[in-house]
């Protein structure tokens, strides 16, 4: 792993993947590597592809740049496949301000822009899993109670328990065992790598979440 800390103390780190990493954008494989590599910097993690393992055919260089005072200067291109158009979906540091982290030969792209991407053979969402972040769901016998207002609203003697790298523990009642006529149903949906898409329910101060 090719690794330093940034000025501000976030570490990055620059690695590559075991996994086959594909992009699919307008119905065709616009990347497709066995020699992908993870960019971490803190957040969640973008894949990087060899230029090699890009179908260059694809993508069509725009004049936006974005300056990075770790990565240097990207290049931005967009994806077109036919009729579609991903505005300055993809982007690669042609000119790098350090020779311990050169990226020059390596394209990414915008996850959310793009219409699937696989590891291996499974679809994920939302973006890459992250190697060093963990998640466990354990079923428990703790007796948890909610109360608003003098109102339990939700009471289990079996939750299940979600324990998250570097997040406090959040504990998930049965369904049956909240009194969702209490709740009201909004708009907002979110969505997560690792858990799926949530919706929300909310009442007065207490925000209800359910995940698929």
């Amino acid at each position: 792993m090719k690794s330093f800390t940034a000025k501000n103390g976030v570490p990055i780190g620059f690695e590559p993947s075991p996994k086959w990493i594909r992009v699919m954008f307008g119905g065709e494989f616009i990347a497709d590597s066995k020699r992908a590599h993870l960019l971490l910097a803190g957040g969640p993690p973008y894949y990087y592809f060899p230029k090699e393992d890009v179908k260059i055919d694809f993508l069509e260089q725009t004049a936006h740049t974005e300056y990075s005072p770790l990565l240097g200067e990207a290049s931005f291109w967009s994806v077109k496949v036919e009729d579609r158009v991903a505005e300055d979906a993809a982007w690669s540091y042609l000119e790098p301000v350090s020779e311990t982290f050169d990226l020059s030969g390596y394209i990414s792209f915008q996850w959310n822009k793009m219409d699937a991407w696989f590891e291996e053979s499974e679809e994920v969402y939302i973006h890459p899993h992250d190697p060093y972040k963990r998640i466990d769901i354990l079923e428990s016998r703790r007796s948890i109670r909610v109360v608003v207002l003098g109102e339990t609203v939700a009471e289990t003697h079996h939750p299940m328990l979600l324990f998250e790298t570097g997040l406090p523990t959040r504990y998930y009642f049965p369904k049956l065992d909240v009194r969702l006529e209490w709740f009201e149903a909004s708009d907002k949906i979110t969505g997560c790598a690792y858990k799926g898409k949530a919706q929300y329910y909310s009442k007065d101060a207490v925000v209800l979440i359910l995940n698929n």
